[in-house]
């Protein structure tokens, strides 16, 4: 559900001589090792128009709970970790209460044991599609093979967690280990927008919540990546042949894979073909492969394996 999430809190004076009372020059990470507390890291600083001392805190709550299980009712275990953290560094637990919720990233990790099934996962999911709504394909590639889409408020990411773990140098934990994670990131400006629309408070407890993360994921990441299964052309082929639909409709549906299996999701719309279709058509397309739970994106015949469930099947489960 939660992975990681970004909070704003405004110091007073009082406050910054505090830490420097208890800790000297020490900075807040390092307090924190001190005190054998992980998941949380911040900042503190001072913003150059108001000079108001403010602490930008980081929390995993993977980390944090020791655990990639994480429900709605964790929130209060997660709060109280914070308000720990703030009554030893600043010695006032109830900084807490006023924080400003600045990013939060929901997570659906799938483990996928076998090497070469993560390997073919994510070969199949780089052939989606290049935008939706906002969120465009980007260029990021931070371990090799994630794939972004992403705008200046809202970010979607597939990509595997040993290969996170082996850029960063360091093993991955026991709920991290053969993952594949995919995420929706929702940054401040999405997340201002919200509560003014719902007159909801800027903090994690409205974010933090069951609901808020299906939203995300079914208004983001269900729209960039397609909910069928994976065959081979020739399975799929014979599937859409067994499917309740016109032989002209099943035609085009076989069209269809056939040319996303010689690019990506977007290529059937490329003008370049002489059957390219408008942007109505194939979103209709997705569609109808979604509802016969047949993904339009193909299983090459070089492979040994000629179906693969799609790794989105239990996301709401």
């Amino acid at each position: 559900m939660i992975h990681t999430a970004q909070l704003l809190i405004t110091l007073s004076d009082y406050h910054v001589a505090q830490k420097t009372n208890l800790h000297g020059k020490l900075t807040f990470n390092k307090i924190m090792l001190q005190n054998n507390i992980f998941g949380i890291k911040a900042r503190q600083y001072c913003a150059k128009d108001d000079r108001i001392p403010r602490c930008s805190i980081f929390i995993d709550a993977t980390v944090i709970l020791q655990t990639g299980l994480i429900v709605e009712n964790d929130y209060y275990r997660i709060k109280a970790a914070i308000k720990r953290s703030l009554a030893i560094v600043y010695g006032d637990e109830d900084l807490y209460d006023n924080h400003n919720l600045v990013r939060i990233d929901y997570r659906y990790d799938v483990t996928v044991s076998n090497p070469l099934d993560r390997t073919l996962y994510l070969y199949l999911y780089h052939k989606t599609r290049g935008k939706y709504s906002r969120l465009k394909r980007t260029g990021r590639d931070t371990y090799k093979t994630s794939i972004y889409h992403s705008c200046k408020s809202i970010e979607t990411v597939l990509y595997s967690k040993n290969e996170e773990c082996e850029a960063k140098n360091r093993k991955p934990e026991c709920w991290e280990k053969d993952v594949l994670r995919f995420e929706t990131r929702i940054k401040n400006s999405h997340i201002y927008y919200q509560i003014k629309k719902n007159s909801e408070k800027k903090c994690l407890y409205n974010f933090f919540k069951q609901a808020k993360f299906e939203y995300y994921m079914r208004e983001y990441l269900l729209k960039i990546f397609p909910t069928g299964d994976f065959y081979s052309f020739n399975l799929a082929e014979k599937l859409v042949n067994k499917t309740d639909i016109s032989r002209v409709l099943k035609d085009s549906l076989k069209d269809f894979m056939r040319t996303v299996s010689h690019g990506t999701l977007d290529t059937p719309k490329n003008t370049i073909y002489t059957k390219s279709m408008c942007e109505a058509t194939w979103v209709n397309r997705i569609k109808l492969f979604n509802e016969k739970n047949i993904n339009p994106i193909t299983i090459p015949m070089s492979k040994k394996t000629s179906y693969l469930p799609n790794l989105l099947n239990d996301l709401f489960k």
